[in-house]
């Protein structure tokens, strides 16, 4: 299996700890970057929108983030050219249980996923990425 690009955007720590972990036991190449707020995860586009090789593949995203949260930044990257988010898949992962939220979030074309906290190996396997 070739290097992924994987994002996780979430502003709890130890969730991305615990998230990494999982992630690193099932893509054993993996390039993980991890942002803990979006606006830091926009940036990052930003910096490397001419150089598709660092962006991201997969984006684990939180729904509920203080400043910019999980809606506002798929609208922000819904904006950029189609070279950049082509082939980008958005798993949203978040403690979010209202149906408004998973039907608001699988209406995004790039939004593949819709998972409840905590990630686990066994749901990282299921998604088939």
């Amino acid at each position: 299996m070739p290097l992924m690009n994987i994002m996780l955007i979430d502003d709890d720590d130890i969730f991305n700890m615990l998230s990494g972990i999982a992630l690193k036991k099932v893509f054993k190449e993996i390039n993980l970057k991890v942002f803990t707020s979006a606006n830091a995860a926009i940036e990052f586009f930003d910096e490397h929108q001419n150089d598709p090789e660092k962006l991201p593949e997969v984006i684990f995203l939180d729904i509920n983030m203080p400043v910019m949260n999980g809606f506002e930044f798929l609208d922000h990257i819904s904006q950029y050219h189609e070279d950049i988010i082509g082939q980008l898949k958005v798993v949203m992962l978040t403690s979010s249980m209202y149906d408004t939220d998973k039907d608001k979030s699988l209406a995004y074309p790039l939004v593949k996923h819709y998972l409840e906290k905590p990630l686990t190996i066994q749901k990282v396997n299921e998604l088939g990425l």
